[in-house]
């Protein structure tokens, strides 16, 4: 594990075809509105590219969280912000 906070984790994950690192951010969604806002933070950062933000690769859900699969990076657990 890389991080946890009150509403989630993030993992190391590997792309087992490439090899290529990411990050997997786990964020429990227990309310309707708390996949709301998950929903939205995945809206928001397919629309935003800049080479200062963390690009989200994937995303997924279960029936209890949502998992966001984003680039990893050497300094990612100094500057993550779990919702």
């Amino acid at each position: 594990m890389i991080y946890r906070g009150k509403f989630g984790e993030v993992k190391r994950c590997v792309e087992t075809s490439t090899g290529r690192e990411f990050a997997a951010k786990f964020i429990a969604t227990p309310r309707p509105q708390d996949r709301k806002d998950v929903e939205h933070e995945v809206d928001m950062m397919c629309r935003l590219h800049h080479r200062r933000l963390v690009q989200l690769y994937d995303a997924f859900q279960t029936d209890r969280e949502m998992c966001l699969v984003i680039e990893m990076y050497d300094n990612l657990r100094h500057s993550l912000i779990l919702y």
